[in-house]
């Protein structure tokens, strides 16, 4: 945890999102905290359940509880993190929410398949967000309870990261696949719009872990600068070149899977954010010998239904609800 106790202007999120592509079905849970940038306002924490599953009635639910900040706790050897009835350690998590509509409640048990990764450096949380995963690729099991109905969750793939900041980006996009069809395979990429001199310009991480000893991994702010990208609600392409490897995709939600839910930046400000777990994802990783060779296509990678895909913006989306507002 970066937040020490009095400081203000400062946003931050744990959560673990995994899902079953097969079944159609995934979950997001997050343990967040904020302080205000206004030190009349109190800072406060809050724990938060999200799930879409094709086959349920309604197809995506959210549940958020908030508490006082004094219902946050941390430690930071062995990491632990409390938020109200919610824990976060580094082998498993748990939790109970409660609306008006019911309750969740979740059990689960991680076994962490690759070592950590910062896909973004932590200078970034001082002008918008860094952007870190202890968990890049987790095997998840335990129990899911919502409304009195029990979800065993038996080895299903995800990972767990952690987001602090300023405040958000004015735009993003996010995703995370670990059906890739092999073993000790992940993809994760960030883009982001923050809020720097010189105007709107993307700055864009990319990971891929092919599990055969192939690695893209581009995480300075040099190479952040080089991918081209689009942003849009109906999905995200980007392709990039670096010297000798080249990595190219789309990440396509269905605009019924995407959960609406509303983040107060420190400031006050509402960003609003459309996540899925859901998305079908195509991948192509490129390499060549020599800069002046042409490139061979390598891998191509196609993940239906496989892929978490997050899509941030400053302003409302047309047709979607904002299930936490």
């Amino acid at each position: 945890m970066r937040w020490k106790a009095g400081q203000g202007g400062h946003y931050e999120g744990w959560y673990c999102a995994f899902n079953d592509p097969e079944g159609e079905r995934g979950w997001w849970l997050r343990y967040s905290m904020r302080a205000p940038s206004d030190p009349a306002k109190a800072a406060e924490c809050q724990l938060w359940f999200m799930r879409t599953d094709r086959s349920a009635t309604p197809r995506n639910r959210a549940i958020r509880q908030t508490f006082p900040i004094s219902d946050l706790d941390h430690v930071a050897a062995p990491f632990q993190l409390t938020v109200g009835p919610g824990k976060l350690h580094m082998g498993g998590c748990s939790g109970r929410v409660g609306d008006a509509a019911g309750e969740a409640a979740w059990d689960l048990k991680f076994d962490s398949l690759l070592p950590p990764l910062t896909p973004t450096p932590e200078w970034g949380a001082r002008v918008a967000t860094c952007y870190m995963e202890p968990h890049p690729r987790l095997r998840i099991t335990g129990t899911i309870e919502e409304d009195g109905r029990v979800t065993k969750v038996d080895g299903l793939l995800g990972e767990q990261a952690h987001v602090f900041g300023a405040r958000h980006s004015t735009r993003w996009h996010w995703a995370e696949c670990k059906h890739l069809g092999r073993e000790g395979a992940a993809f994760v990429g960030v883009a982001a719009w923050p809020r720097i001199p010189g105007g709107a310009r993307s700055v864009t991480s990319l990971y891929l872990e092919l599990g055969d000893d192939r690695r893209l991994l581009r995480n300075t702010t040099l190479a952040m600068l080089k991918p081209r990208t689009e942003h849009s609600a109906a999905g995200w392409k980007f392709d990039a070149d670096y010297g000798l490897q080249r990595l190219a995709g789309e990440v396509v939600p269905r605009r019924e899977d995407l959960i609406g839910i509303t983040y107060h930046d420190p400031s006050g400000a509402p960003v609003y954010c459309y996540h899925s777990e859901l998305a079908d994802l195509s991948l192509r990783y490129y390499a060549r010998k020599r800069k002046d060779f042409a490139w061979n296509l390598e891998e191509e990678i196609t993940a239906p239904s496989a892929c978490a895909f997050e899509y941030g913006t400053v302003e409302k989306l047309d047709g979607v609800q904002l299930l936490l507002d």
